[in-house]
This record gives structure tokens, C-alpha cells and sequence, in this order.
């Protein structure tokens, strides 16, 4: 348990026992309660965790990535601008090996902080590859304050190729103001969870 935290990159101290749940009363605990079992993770989902800073995304990813290895599964934790330096150094690998790469292969990759910059287009097409590759292989936890109006912009303005097919690719579909929503997207989109946390932004200590 103690090599599997370390190997995933996950802050410590962030747990759901210790989440504010009182703070964001507009969360449905059961809901939460249910992505804690794993079933999202067995079944190679996408939660997407959309707010603004502040609201307790990155303390509740986090601690359904603790949770993960818990149930014993492998978990790889990255803030997008990390990921993205791994990306661009592997950019030149071909399948064979890329695809042994950690950030592939893991049963849950956590990507944080997604949509603070926007993408270029080789950043924009190396998530793609990440994101194509991992669809229905590995579940896939992303934390983001852009809605889905936003995300052509972010995934370097192409609107008719790239940026539709991400988002169809993780079957992003939330709109919020204020809050945080929470997704989780199978390959039907008709089996989909949604659990809504209220916009309260927490203090600098359980911040995001």
C-alpha cells in the first residue's frame, strides 16, 4: 500500500474521511460513495471533475485515487503541465514502446489542473493520442475549470477535428457555474453519474 502511494504521485493527507462534505452541502455523498467502490475504474470510465478553483476537486480526486489503490488498483497521479513534459518527451516513441509508458497502462490516470493555459497543437494532438489510446483500456480521472463550450479553444482552436473528437472520446458533458460537476462517462453516454458540489471555495489549506 505504502510503495503503490508513493509510485502514483498522489499528495498526501487528501482522503474522503477527511473531505469537507459539510462545507459543499450540495453534494450528494452517495453519489461519491459510489464512485469510492471502483466499478467506474473496472469498467474503464472517465469522471471529469469541472468548477472553478478552489471548490475541492483536486482533495476529492485525489482521494478517490487513494481510495483506488485501496481496492488494489494501479493509479498514476499528474497536474496536466507535468503530464503534458512527459507527453512531449515520449512524443518521438513509437506503439510499442509508448504504449508501455506508466500513464498508459495504469488502471486510473488522474490528470489535474487541465485548462488554467491552452493547448498548442502539438500539445492538443499529443492528449488526443493519450486520450484515444486509454478510451475503453483504462479509466481516466480529469480535473478542469473550462465547461464544454470552452474546451476548441483550449484544445488549440480545432474546432471541426480535435476538439470534437476529445470531447467525444470522454464523453464530456456537464455545464455549470459556480460549482463543481462530476461525470462519469461510459462508452454509452446513457450511463452516465452526475453529482453536483456547491460553489463555496475552500480556504487556502483544503484548497485545489
Amino acid at each position: 500500500m505504502k510503495v503503490s502511494l508513493k509510485m502514483s504521485g498522489l499528495p498526501t493527507g487528501q482522503t474522503l474521511e477527511n473531505f469537507d462534505f459539510a462545507f459543499q452541502p450540495a453534494i450528494e455523498r452517495p453519489r461519491i460513495d459510489t464512485l469510492a467502490t471502483g466499478a467506474w475504474i473496472r469498467n474503464a470510465e472517465t469522471v471529469l471533475m469541472q468548477g472553478p478553483p478552489g471548490v475541492g476537486k483536486t482533495h476529492l480526486s485525489v482521494a478517490l485515487g487513494t481510495r483506488a489503490i485501496e481496492l488494489g488498483f494501479s493509479v498514476l497521479y499528474y497536474r496536466f503541465d507535468e503530464l503534458m513534459t512527459a507527453l512531449k518527451v515520449d512524443a518521438g516513441l513509437p506503439p510499442s514502446r509508448l504504449k508501455r509508458r506508466r500513464y498508459m497502462n495504469m488502471a486510473l490516470l488522474i490528470i489535474d489542473e487541465l485548462g488554467f493555459e491552452p493547448m498548442t497543437r502539438e500539445e492538443a494532438s499529443l492528449f488526443f493520442r493519450l486520450i484515444t489510446y486509454r478510451y475503453g483500456r483504462g479509466a481516466i480521472l480529469i480535473t478542469t475549470n473550462k465547461i464544454i463550450r470552452d474546451w476548441t479553444e483550449l484544445l488549440a482552436g480545432d474546432e471541426m477535428s480535435m476538439g470534437t473528437e476529445v470531447s467525444a472520446k470522454v464523453g464530456i458533458q456537464f455545464s455549470l457555474s459556480g460549482g463543481v460537476k462530476v461525470s462519469v462517462i461510459s462508452r454509452r453516454l446513457d450511463r452516465s453519474i452526475s453529482v453536483l458540489l456547491g460553489g463555496h471555495a475552500f480556504s487556502a489549506v483544503a484548497a485545489d
